[in-house]
Formats: structure tokens, C-alpha cells, sequence
């Protein structure tokens, strides 16, 4: 029953008409435009053949073929060569990083920068075989649309190139065809959300009595009076970090300016 309404909610999502309304409208879609309209929306673009075994088998058949997700050995196969991808963050730190000294040369350099990369070159290359090769179009297209709501930088440097693909596989990939509520607690504890958004940076604002020390400390360092009361402003400017609670209302949840203060 809650498949037969998950899938009546995603034909009527797509603007796709349901077979009632397709009785009552004679300039409906022909069966084979509505197949190849239902494809264009729910896959990343129709391959050899899916056109006429989506009309052999029916829409819901697919539908229910896609939402099982099943195992996809041809796929698995070809991502078994990114190693990266079934290695947790801390173990991809150990191995993709390279601790070089001031002396340095240039193809040192370039070397720790290419194996420091290889993570996200991966995830990129698997992102691309999945939605171009991947049978379970229907979750590669979820995949996609939650790694897009629920947005981490790509490119923001320190961790990040060692927290993506786990962030991907076991926040995003996990729950694409899941609950909601269960990603959003996934995401809101893990690294990669907290790295993005600057979570490392948040803490509880100081007390004034900690002002008057932090003012009293500067000023007997450094013997001025200014240069107290600007350390006090620089300690007040170092509280909570807003930015994920934002985002969590804004983005994630309830959107922008819908009662929330």
C-alpha cells in the first residue's frame, strides 16, 4: 500500500498522467511518450532499449523494479578499481597523505597534491559511471538530487578531500531512497557538514568576567589601554556559529523567512 502511494506521488510529481486521467483527456500522451517523458525524469537519459522494456513491463512494474535498488554487478565491478571509495575518512587521511619537508623539490610537491586528490578524483569518476552506467537510474537521480540539498564544498581545502566520498556514500547514498529525518541526522553530525559550514570555529560566547581577563592580560602584555578593549572586541566576535542552524532552516527544512526566528 505505502509503495502503490510512493509511486502514484512520484508519476504525479514528474506531471505525469495517471491512467484515469488519460482515459478522460484525448490529447493526452500516446503510452509511448508518456514512457519516454516518465525516463527523461527519472533517469539520467534513456539508453538502448529502456524505452521498450518500460512499455513491456508497465510503469509500475519499473517503478517498483527501481525503488527495490537492487544489486548492480556490472556497476560494482567498475568502481571496484577506486579503492578510495570503501575506505572511511581517517583511513583515506593515513593513506593519501604525504608529510614533506621545507626542502621539498617541485615533483615532490606536485606528487603529494596528486595522491592528496586522488579521493575526490575518484568520487568524480564514480559519480560519472553510476549515473552513465548504473542500472537503478531512479536512486542515481535521487543520489544526485540529495547531494545537491544537502551541499558540502568540493573545494574548501584542509579535510575535505578526505571526508567527500565518505560523506557521500554513507550520508547521501545510504538514505537516497530512505527517510528524510534519519539523512538529515546523518548529515547534521558528520564531518564534512560541520567542516563546510565552520562548526570547528563555534563556542559558547565568554563571560564577562573572561572579557575583564582577557583585557587585563593584553593590556599588561602589551601596556595599552586600546589595544585591551580591541582584544575584548576580537573575544566578542567568537561565539555560536550560525551558519549550519541557517542552513538547517533555511535550506534544509522550513526555507527562508516561515516563522522561524
Amino acid at each position: 500500500m505505502v509503495r502503490g502511494l510512493l509511486i502514484l506521488c512520484i508519476l504525479s510529481l514528474l506531471g505525469v498522467p495517471t491512467f484515469a486521467q488519460v482515459s478522460e483527456n484525448e490529447d493526452s500522451l500516446s503510452p509511448r511518450e508518456r514512457a519516454s517523458h516518465l525516463l527523461s525524469r527519472l533517469t539520467f537519459g534513456a539508453r538502448p532499449g529502456d524505452l521498450d522494456r518500460l512499455l513491456a513491463m508497465g510503469e509500475e512494474a519499473w517503478l517498483e523494479e527501481q525503488l527495490a535498488a537492487t544489486s548492480d554487478l556490472a556497476l560494482g565491478d567498475r568502481l571496484a578499481k577506486f579503492e578510495s571509495l570503501v575506505m572511511e575518512a581517517s583511513d583515506l587521511s593515513g593513506t593519501y597523505s604525504i608529510r614533506l619537508g621545507d626542502d621539498a623539490t617541485p615533483e615532490e610537491i606536485r606528487e603529494r597534491n596528486r595522491l592528496r586528490n586522488q579521493p575526490k578524483r575518484e568520487l568524480l569518476s564514480a559519480v560519472f559511471y553510476s549515473e552513465f552506467l548504473g542500472k537503478n537510474q531512479l536512486e542515481q537521480v535521487m543520489v544526485d538530487f540529495w547531494r545537491n540539498h544537502l551541499n558540502v564544498s568540493f573545494t574548501k581545502g584542509g579535510p575535505a578531500n578526505f571526508l567527500l566520498v565518505d560523506w557521500d556514500r554513507d550520508v547521501i547514498r545510504e538514505h537516497a531512497l530512505g527517510s528524510f529525518p534519519a539523512m538529515l541526522h546523518a548529515s547534521a553530525k558528520h564531518p564534512a557538514m560541520l567542516h563546510y559550514l565552520d562548526n570547528a570555529s563555534s563556542r559558547r560566547p565568554p563571560s564577562d568576567q573572561e572579557l575583564r581577563e582577557i583585557e587585563r592580560r593584553t593590556r599588561r602584555r602589551t601596556g595599552s589601554e586600546e589595544r585591551g578593549e580591541e582584544a575584548v572586541q576580537l573575544a566578542l566576535q567568537r561565539g555560536l556559529n550560525e551558519n549550519y542552524a541557517r542552513e538547517l532552516m533555511e535550506l534544509h527544512t522550513l526555507g527562508v523567512d516561515n516563522g522561524y526566528k
